[in-house]
């Protein structure tokens, strides 16, 4: 859409332009609603809020401060890089898992396949059956049990993770005892300090005030620990403190990045600072991920 507008189409048409041109039917629909809101006198940023859920609130902000500020066509460029580099790491982070993922069920079905053929094909001997795993499993039966108590808890942890993070308080829960973990935090952590510092690079070029800023940029995070932040955070700018300051009591964030943080606040030049950085933020992130996928492989 933003090239759209930047080639001197009007707005409704760039918009019914964008609409048709997505693949995605459930998307299209919401668009095409959001053009009739549009053309009855509504603005942009208020569609987009109506339907609730469809658009995260850093976007919504954003083109509310693009329509204000009369550049729009330049924050929807980037936004759309915010969002593609996100998808990017979201990418890698698949790609890095399912090999680990494909090999743990692989394994887990090769044991029980092997524990069947064991069961109907040894022999026992002196009234015994052959137990490889020494845990009394052998046969149909141990095949079974095998599997219920290797994938029942891998399931039981899957739909806890899913329901649980639906609610900001699960999601902190969850999300802080992973950060607990020694292979597993340094990921979560490289990959909440990147999309923060894009987010809130973004947002403060726009004008909107610092505590806002913070707000939409740790939620853009996607980390229930780092959301809950949030008052905190504000309440110590309130008072006076700085940005560094805060993120310091707060303690999710790595020296090297505070450091970064507080000679830019020196400088008065944070936004730039962070978008200089987040890139390599990024790199970081992919690195600390094949680590952990590295580690999880090994196991």
């Amino acid at each position: 859409m933003s090239n759209s507008l930047q080639a001197g189409l009007d707005f409704n048409r760039a918009f019914k332009v964008t609409s048709e041109k997505t693949s995605d039917p459930h998307l299209r629909k919401i668009l095409k609603e959001m053009l009739i809101d549009i053309t009855q006198g509504s603005d942009i940023a208020s569609a987009m809020e109506n339907r609730k859920g469809a658009f995260p609130e850093l976007m919504i902000s954003m083109v509310r401060v693009g329509e204000n500020s009369g550049h729009f066509p330049e924050v929807l460029r980037d936004l759309a890089e915010h969002f593609e580099r996100n998808r990017s790491l979201k990418r890698e982070l698949w790609a890095q898992l399912t090999m680990p993922i494909l090999q743990m069920f692989a394994a887990i079905f090769i044991i029980a396949f092997m524990l069947l053929i064991i069961g109907l094909f040894a022999e026992p001997k002196r009234g015994e059956s052959f137990d490889p795993l020494g845990f009394g499993l052998t046969g149909t039966e141990g095949a079974k049990m095998w599997l219920l108590f290797t994938l029942g808890p891998l399931f039981l942890g899957f739909i806890a993770y899913v329901v649980g993070t639906r609610a900001l308080r699960g999601k902190k829960f969850i999300h802080s005892i992973l950060m607990k973990l020694p292979v597993i935090k340094p990921c979560m952590q490289n990959f909440a300090i990147a999309r923060f510092s894009w987010a809130f690079a973004l947002t403060q070029q726009t004008g909107l005030s610092v505590l806002k800023c913070l707000d939409i940029s740790l939620r853009a995070t996607g980390n229930g620990v780092y959301i809950a932040s949030i008052p905190q955070m504000q309440t110590d700018l309130k008072e006076g403190k700085l940005i560094s300051e805060a993120m310091r009591n707060s303690r999710l964030y790595t020296e090297e990045y505070l450091q970064i943080v507080e000679v830019a606040e020196e400088s008065g030049t944070v936004p730039e600072q962070l978008q200089r950085v987040s890139p390599q933020l990024q790199d970081e992130a992919r690195r600390s991920l094949q680590v952990m996928t590295a580690v999880f492989s090994w196991f």
